[in-house]
C-alpha cells in the first residue's frame, strides 16, 4: 500500500511539472513570446489557470523578461546571462535562474515591454496577478495529497516550487539559460570559469539528445535563437515533443499558426 501511495505522489509531481512545462514551451515561448503559434481561448484560459496554480508567475512578466533576453542575449542587459556574470556564472544562473534572476528582471519591465493583449485583465486582477494566492492552492492540493498531513504538504510544495522555478521547470530554464549560453567550454571548466564564446562569437549551443528531449524541445536552443521565429526547434517529433504538440494544436483547431510577436 504505502508504495503504491508513494508512487501515486511522484506521478502528481511528474504530471505538474511536465503541465507547467509544456504550458511554458508551447504558450509562454513559441506562442506568447515569439507569435510562432496563436492558442484559442480554451487552451488560453488553461494555460493561464496553469502558469497561476503551477508557478505562481505572471504571462506577461514571463514574456517581457524573455524578449529582453534575446533583444541583449549575452550582453548587459540580458536578465539571466551566464556570461554577464564571470566566474561561476553557469552555476549561478543555473541555480537562480527562477527563484531570482526572473523576479529581479520581472521588476524592473517597462509598460513598453508588455505585450498589449497581456495587460492586465478583470481575472488577472481578482486572481492571476495574485500568484501567492496560487501557490497556497497548490500547497492545499499537495496537504490533500498526503492525506491532510500539512508539513508533507509543504515538502511537496517547495520541492515543486523549485524544480519548476529552476533545476528542471520551466522547460529546464536554469539549465537551458545556464548550461546551454556556456559556449564552447566543456561543461566541468564552465562551472568554475567565464563561459567561453564561440568561434562565431556566441555563447548558444544546443543540449544533448536526451537533455532536448526531457525540455520537450527547449534544449535545442542554438537552433532556436538562430530561428526564433520558428514553430519548431527540431524536425524529429522526440527531440522536440513541445513543437509536435503544438502542431496538433493547430492541426485538431484549438490554435492557429501565429504571425510572429505581438505588440
Amino acid at each position: 500500500m504505502e508504495a503504491k501511495y508513494g508512487a501515486k505522489v511522484i506521478a502528481t509531481h511528474a504530471a505538474a511539472i511536465g503541465t507547467m512545462n509544456m504550458i511554458t514551451t508551447v504558450f509562454l515561448h513559441r506562442g506568447e513570446t515569439h507569435g510562432a503559434i496563436e492558442v484559442g481561448k480554451p487552451v488560453r484560459e488553461f494555460a493561464r489557470f496553469g502558469t497561476w496554480l503551477l508557478s505562481g508567475m505572471k504571462p506577461r512578466e514571463w514574456v517581457g523578461v524573455h524578449r529582453r533576453h534575446h533583444e541583449e542575449t549575452d550582453q548587459a542587459g540580458d536578465p539571466h546571462s551566464p556570461v554577464q556574470n564571470g566566474r561561476f556564472g553557469v552555476p549561478k544562473v543555473f541555480i537562480g535562474n527562477g527563484l531570482y534572476y526572473y523576479k529581479k528582471a520581472a521588476k524592473d519591465l517597462s509598460e513598453d515591454e508588455i505585450p498589449e493583449h497581456l495587460k492586465p485583465d478583470k481575472i488577472d486582477r481578482i486572481l492571476y496577478d495574485k500568484g501567492w494566492l496560487g501557490q497556497v492552492a497548490l500547497f492545499g492540493l499537495f496537504t490533500a495529497l498526503h492525506k491532510g498531513n500539512a508539513k508533507k504538504g509543504a515538502i511537496s510544495a517547495g520541492l515543486h516550487s523549485l524544480l519548476v522555478h529552476d533545476v528542471m521547470g520551466l522547460s529546464g530554464g536554469g539549465f537551458v539559460n545556464a548550461m546551454l549560453h556556456r559556449g564552447e567550454g566543456n561543461v566541468i571548466s564552465t562551472l568554475v570559469n567565464e563561459p567561453k564564446p564561440n568561434e562565431d562569437g556566441t555563447f548558444t549551443i544546443n543540449s544533448s539528445r536526451a537533455a532536448a528531449f526531457a525540455t520537450f524541445g527547449e534544449g535545442n536552443h542554438h537552433n532556436h535563437h538562430e530561428h526564433q521565429g520558428r514553430l519548431r526547434f527540431n524536425e524529429s517529433n522526440i527531440l522536440d515533443i513541445g513543437g509536435f504538440v503544438a502542431e496538433k494544436l493547430i492541426q485538431y483547431g484549438l490554435a492557429s499558426a501565429g504571425t510572429g510577436p505581438r505588440k
